[in-house]
């Protein structure tokens, strides 16, 4: 996927795309008519494909829970069988990199038979399929090995199945990150907090220290949050969030005449 997503306004014949509002370069524009960034094109395409789950995700069982995420992201009610399949899509949710997520995208035909995973997702940087297990599938070779299969069949078709575990969905301070945006995630970010003069950056980074004690923002630390949350600012997930964090600007305002 080409990365035009953060084409800057002074480039060679400047366009908007008419869905996320960014600039890219004309000879970039994935889709005309309307203009599309590649991104943008990619998560409409992926909405054809994956917008309606291949089989109905959330079947009733009586030994387990199951349930709906109301994701802000995709705008839709998105089911899970889990709860590990739950914290899963909370990660999708509130992870800055994550553009786009669908759950039980599609089915498809193996040698080892018919296999439907569990989430496709799109970032900034790749998109891939997943399958979300307890870490007890490492001590099962039968299953591994119908895993390891399926991820070979992936990779010769030119795509990537990976292997989501509890170890990497329950871990700190990834969890407690999740948690932490979560509660942030459906709260409305005040305006003045989609304006990139409102953060001290410097070449395209800042921390949390520097936009507290910035004279131009006058918000709090949970608004922070909530514009990573929203996808407006990027942060480590995978790193305790503290003052000292590096923080980056992942989206400008249309400020082109």
């Amino acid at each position: 996927m080409p990365d035009d997503f953060m084409t800057l306004v002074g480039s060679e014949n400047p366009s908007a795309c008419s869905k996320c509002r960014r600039f890219v370069n004309f000879k970039n524009i994935a889709k005309k008519n309307p203009i599309r960034c590649a991104k943008c094109a990619e998560i409409e395409r992926c909405d054809e494909l994956f917008g309606e789950p291949a089989r109905e995700v959330v079947r009733k069982n009586p030994v387990r829970v199951v349930g709906w995420h109301a994701s802000r992201k995709m705008r839709c009610l998105i089911g899970w069988e889990s709860q590990l399949e739950k914290k899963h899509l909370e990660w999708l949710e509130v992870d800055p990199d994550v553009l786009a997520f669908y759950a039980q995208p599609s089915t498809i035909r193996t040698r080892l038979g018919r296999y439907t995973p569990d989430a496709y997702v799109v970032t900034r940087t790749n998109s891939y399929f997943a399958e979300v297990k307890p870490d007890k599938v490492y001590h099962d070779d039968d299953e591994m090995e119908r895993i390891r299969g399926l991820q070979r069949h992936f990779r010769l078709n030119g795509h990537e199945l990976r292997l989501i575990t509890s170890q990497t969905l329950l871990a700190n301070p990834l969890r407690a990150n999740v948690e932490r945006l979560m509660r942030e995630v459906r709260r409305s970010l005040p305006q003045a907090c989609y304006e990139t003069g409102v953060y001290p950056f410097e070449d395209g980074l800042t921390t949390f220290e520097k936009i507290l004690n910035s004279d131009d923002y006058p918000y709090g630390e949970a608004e922070i949050f909530r514009a990573i949350a929203h996808g407006h600012l990027w942060i480590d997930l995978t790193q305790t969030i503290s003052a000292t964090s590096t923080v980056r600007i992942l989206a400008e305002e249309n400020t082109h005449a």
